[in-house]
């Protein structure tokens, strides 16, 4: 069976095919997270597809919050292992502790998207309130609730 001979790109063409700049897969190779599979007989770099889902995988670690550095040692790390279970596993430990961040940053979201509703509904009863009455007016308002009870995203600005 004759082996296929994958596509390889000139660095202009995986920078269209990733979104980067140019600029920045060179920055990445530089920091070690690509390297071109080849040169051309001109010594363009060359790069094939591994180059393309490394750069799509490095992007999804970045949204991750995870900076270059961190995901170069990352590559290293996983490079080290000796075996494919090994690598596996490494892999999985990873993603887990990441999948177990990633909720938790949800659930801290959905209850910082609570508090913004409240805020929200809390102010809009301040857009009927008489413009003559000025800023000062707010802490004394009887239209709200206790002052206790205010969201604090409001009563951190107005009580103060």
């Amino acid at each position: 069976m004759e082996k296929l001979d994958c596509p390889l790109f000139h660095i202009g063409q995986l920078a269209e095919k990733t979104g980067k700049t140019s600029r920045a897969i060179r920055f990445y190779e530089q920091r070690g997270l690509i390297a071109p599979k080849s040169r051309s007989e001109n010594g363009y770099r060359l790069y094939d597809e591994k180059s393309l889902f490394r750069i799509e995988w490095i992007e999804r670690l970045q949204e991750m919050g995870f900076s270059l550095n961190e995901i170069r040692d990352f590559l290293s790390s996983f490079s080290e292992k000796a075996s494919g279970p090994q690598k596996m596993q490494e892999l999985h430990t990873f993603y887990s502790s990441q999948l177990r961040e990633t909720e938790q940053k949800m659930q801290r979201l959905k209850l910082l998207a609570t508090e913004l509703k409240h805020s929200i509904s809390f102010l809009e009863i301040c857009n009927s309130c008489n413009e003559e009455h000025g800023s000062a007016a707010c802490v004394s308002c009887t239209r709200q609730t206790e002052k206790e009870d205010w969201p604090l995203l409001v009563s951190a600005l107005v009580n103060s």
